[in-house]
């Protein structure tokens, strides 16, 4: 699994919150810190993975 694999469930993750939950959707300036976060992450967890 690369890191554009993990990326891409992320991403998959996010929109389908942005789509259903609609409070989520009045916070938009956490839906880019969200993001943010959860490309540091899949990074991070990226290189582990590499590392094993």
């Amino acid at each position: 699994m690369g890191f554009i694999d993990l990326l891409a469930g992320v991403t998959v993750f996010y929109l389908f919150r942005y789509y259903w939950d609609s409070d989520y959707k009045q916070k938009r300036k956490w839906i880019v810190f969200d993001i943010v976060i959860a490309t540091i992450l899949v990074f991070i967890v990226d290189l582990i993975i590499k590392k094993i």
